[in-house]
């Protein structure tokens, strides 16, 4: 089955979803209840951890498209630039 990239991510890296196949219904409830029996601030911890290191998406493209094509030209000489939009 195909996977969609950012839920990937959310799933693999950050560890703040999990993903199960309708056959995996049994698996699911088992993780249902380990994550029942967790502290509330473990994933808190994790949101902040990934959204430290994401940018405003929105806020990128909003400038890039506005500031273009001077924008282009700061993007290809300094990639780090999006790195701006926190």
């Amino acid at each position: 089955m195909d996977r969609i990239s950012y839920l990937e991510e959310l799933e693999n890296k950050w560890q703040l979803t999990f993903g199960y196949k309708p056959n995996q219904f049994d698996e699911a409830l088992l993780k249902i209840k380990e994550l029942i029996r967790q502290p509330g601030d473990v994933y808190l911890q994790r949101r902040d951890a990934m959204l430290e290191n994401s940018i405003n998406v929105t806020g990128f493209l909003n400038w890039f498209i506005q500031k273009n094509p001077e924008s282009m030209s700061i993007m290809q000489t300094n990639p780090d630039y999006q790195y701006n939009f926190k």
